[in-house]
């Protein structure tokens, strides 16, 4: 995972909630392309929540997925 793959990813249309598992096991869910920030030159990104804000590398992620079922 790369900032130009996870921007393309927040850039759909309509947009997919998506899993971003971690290399430690966890698992953050992103349910609005919004909720996320990055730039193309960055090592890191940014997601928020209603209580709280991770800042991720590139590096820790294991694979995004799209859950089944999701509309």
């Amino acid at each position: 995972m790369n900032a130009t793959e996870l921007i393309k990813l927040m850039n759909r249309s309509p947009f997919d909630p998506l899993e971003i598992h971690m290399n430690d096991g966890s698992v953050i869910n992103v349910s609005e392309s919004f909720s996320i920030a990055t730039e193309r030159t960055s090592p890191c990104f940014i997601v928020y929540t209603a209580d709280k804000m991770d800042v991720v590398s590139y590096r820790n992620v294991a694979k995004v997925t799209t859950p089944v079922g999701v509309e």
